[in-house]
Order: C-alpha cells, then sequence, then structure tokens
C-alpha cells in the first residue's frame, strides 16, 4: 500500500499486513506525526521506510533498504528481520565454536593429567622390557656412583628419651674414598624385623650427629633439627677430599619390640661445583 505524509507529501510503500487502520505513522523527513487511513491510492515511492514495532523491513518500489516512515505504537524498536535472522544464526555458529573449542581444550587437559598421573603404567605396557632394562643401568649407574664412599665406625644403641620415650640410633662414619673431592654423601637406613621385613626406613645426608645429653634432652622436633642441620651438612659435607671423613646419625623413634636388624646404604654421592 501507499502511503503519503499529509504535512510534506513524501510518499511510502508499506506492506499490507503490516499496518492497520488507526496506527500512528511518524515520517522520518518531517517528524510528522499521523494515523493512517487506508483510503489513499496508490501511487510511486520516493523514499523508504524504517520499522520500529513490526520485524520486517518495508520494500520500497525500487530500494530493498528501510528507512524514512516508522509505525508508532507503544512498544518503540526498529528490527530489520533478515539482519536478525543473520545475527541468530551467526550467534548459533559462534557458540557451537566456542563449545567445541571448550570441549577440545578439556580433553586435552584431560588427557595430559592422565598422561602425567599413569606415564609409567602406559610407559611399561607400551615397551613392557624398558623399565627393566632402565632400572637395571640405574642400580649399575648408581653402584658405580657411590662405590668407593665406605661406612666406617658403624654402631647402634638404644637411648631413653624423657619426652619421647625409647630412641633407637645409628652413628658412624662416611669415608672418601675416591681419588676427587666429593660431596652431599646421601645414606639410607632401614630397621627390619626377624624375618627381615624393613619396618621402617629413613634417608638423609651425613654431616651431622647429636650427643647423647640431646638424645636424652631434646624433643623430636628439636632433635630433628639438630641431625638435619644445613649448618653442619655444609660444614662437614660439602668438599670432602679423599680420605675424609663425615659423620652421620639417624634415629628411629619408639622402634617396635620385634626389631632385629638393621641396614645402612649410600645412595647418593655428588661432585662439587666446578670452579669458574
Amino acid at each position: 500500500m501507499i502511503v503519503e505524509c499529509p504535512e510534506c507529501k513524501v510518499k511510502y510503500n508499506l506492506p499490507d499486513d503490516k499496518v492497520k487502520e488507526g496506527v500512528k505513522l511518524k515520517c522520518s523527513k518531517c517528524g510528522h506525526i499521523f494515523p493512517y487511513k487506508p483510503d489513499k491510492p496508490d501511487e510511486p515511492v520516493d523514499d523508504k521506510l524504517e520499522l520500529d514495532e513490526i520485524d520486517d523491513t518495508a520494500i520500497p518500489e525500487e530500494e530493498s533498504v528501510s528507512s524514512g516512515l516508522t509505525v508508532q505504537s507503544d512498544k518503540k524498536y526498529r528490527v530489520n528481520i533478515e539482519e536478525a535472522e543473520e545475527v541468530k544464526k551467526d550467534k548459533k555458529i559462534n557458540k557451537k565454536k566456542v563449545f567445541i573449542i571448550v570441549f577440545l581444550t578439556v580433553v586435552l587437559i584431560l588427557i595430559g593429567i592422565a598422561g602425567y598421573l599413569f606415564y609409567p603404567q602406559i610407559k611399561s605396557w607400551i615397551f613392557p622390557t624398558s623399565g627393566k632394562v632402565e632400572s637395571k643401568l640405574n642400580k649399575k649407574q648408581l653402584e658405580e656412583k657411590v662405590k668407593n664412599i665406605a661406612l666406617e665406625n658403624v654402631k647402634q644403641y638404644f637411648v631413653k628419651n624423657e619426652k619421647i620415650g625409647e630412641l633407637f640410633v645409628i652413628e658412624g662414619e662416611a669415608v672418601n674414598n675416591f681419588n676427587q673431592t666429593k660431596e652431599l654423601i646421601k645414606i639410607r637406613a632401614t630397621i627390619s624385623d626377624d624375618k627381615g621385613n624393613i619396618i621402617e626406613k629413613k634417608e638423609f645426608l651425613a654431616g651431622n650427629s647429636a650427643s647423647l645429653f640431646q638424645l636424652q634432652m631434646m624433643s623430636k622436633d628439636e632433635l630433628e633439627g639438630v641431625l638435619n642441620s644445613k649448618i653442619g651438612i655444609l660444614t662437614n659435607n660439602t668438599f670432602v677430599k679423599p680420605g675424609g671423613r663425615v659423620p652421620f646419625m639417624v634415629v628411629f623413634y619408639n622402634p617396635p619390640e620385634n626389631v632385629q636388624e638393621f641396614g645402612l646404604e649410600v645412595i647418593d654421592v655428588k661432585n662439587p661445583p666446578k670452579k669458574k
């Protein structure tokens, strides 16, 4: 249908099913507001249409872009239905892309975590013999690395501590029999029952020891502080020259009555850093 602004005489082409009699229209040329009357004859259109409430675009005779005239109602908004459909499609596509990206990211993270947690099992499943070979090589390398560190003057005894109870003490000296300087000698101590089953084990750096008075009077935390003192380790267990001796002591607190034997093993030693 053709609608003419009674104020400036500009004509607009409106879809018949979108505008009904009595609807107020506003001319975008002059801003005049007037009620629609369907008794106007169809005439050529010389401008374009804008719609506020209806979800469609008015189609002028020569151009498909809506501008010029607007339909007045209680709700004032302008929607281009084709553009709205395209926006909806774009939003759906964007949401789908985001979902796919998030999903793939989560899957990759889960695979990474699973790989990290179950790497040994996966490796042993894919390469069933590699673990044994690697273990043998590591054991041989370790034996070669520590073979000339000897443990001497080893003795064990029980001490009654007033705060803790009974202590099982092992002490001795680690001797560097290499022909070069070594440091940070590390030892593993174990206590076992009469069947050879290990009850408890400890790993520690040599270099510290406690007096009998300290063993009898100190609390567990205080005693552990003495036996793991960094000062003692730096003083006695660094730059150990060939033939040098490093004291060590380890304490097991309130050991079970079935302790029958103990074991000591050197598990690591390092070369001092080279001077620049």
